[in-house]
């Protein structure tokens, strides 16, 4: 259920996707640049390479849409993992794979006894659990012109459809964790899909099509 704002980095995490993402023009899409805007528009970061994974305990997937064009309901994902495979030399090298378990969808809604539960319907119906049980996002473009905020760009796979979506992301630093001993990495991202895009129109003279998602991530160095 889910127009351009995740993919942040892993991110997926969560939905998406797009009609596609509208992100801000300030640096070239990664498949239009040429050699060199690539070159330069990612910098070296000071931060180890090698495989990241997602801490699922400091990770978010929300997703937001209007509802009858009142307030902007929101859910999020709870079964999201995550992997970074961090090219420090060459940021856009790099690679982010997500993958969000469909059913795993969190509204926070009430639930009346003897009703199927609202996460369950809202799973099936609007995001198409049953035949699809895991949403994905690959990343296919990575570009930033400071080293601090950039574009991933990705396939999104969600009920069926695969699109990409280009997410508007900020790296928040990194560090080595004393609690845990491991190097970890931080990252903001947002993204905006049309629901439609991927075949997903339940509830739709009540629910807006465009679906926001905002993506809060820390990986962990394996």
């Amino acid at each position: 259920m889910l127009r351009t704002v995740l993919t942040g980095a892993a991110f997926s995490l969560a939905l998406s996707a797009a009609a596609v993402a509208q992100v801000p023009e300030a640096l070239p899409a990664q498949a239009d640049a040429t050699p060199a805007q690539v070159a330069a528009a990612s910098p070296a970061i000071d931060h180890p390479s090698g495989t990241y994974a997602l801490d699922p305990s400091h990770a978010s997937v929300i997703w937001r849409v209007r509802h009858l064009g009142m307030s902007m309901y929101t859910g999020r994902f709870n079964g999201v993992a995550a992997t970074l495979e961090l090219n420090a030399s060459q940021p856009s090298l790099s690679r982010l794979d997500v993958s969000i378990q469909t059913a795993s969808v969190d509204t926070d809604h009430p639930d009346d006894e003897g009703d199927t539960p609202f996460n369950q319907t809202v799973a099936n119906r609007a995001l198409g659990a049953q035949a699809h049980p895991t949403i994905t996002f690959a990343s296919t473009g990575i570009v930033s012109a400071d080293g601090v905020t950039g574009q991933v760009t990705g396939n999104l796979t969600f009920n069926g459809v695969t699109r990409p979506v280009t997410l508007a992301v900020t790296f928040n630093g990194g560090r080595l964790v004393l609690i845990t001993q491991k190097y970890t990495l931080g990252f903001s991202a947002r993204g905006v899909i049309n629901r439609s895009d991927f075949g997903a129109t339940a509830w739709s003279s009540a629910v807006d099509d465009a679906v926001e998602i905002i993506i809060e991530a820390e990986f962990h160095r394996q």
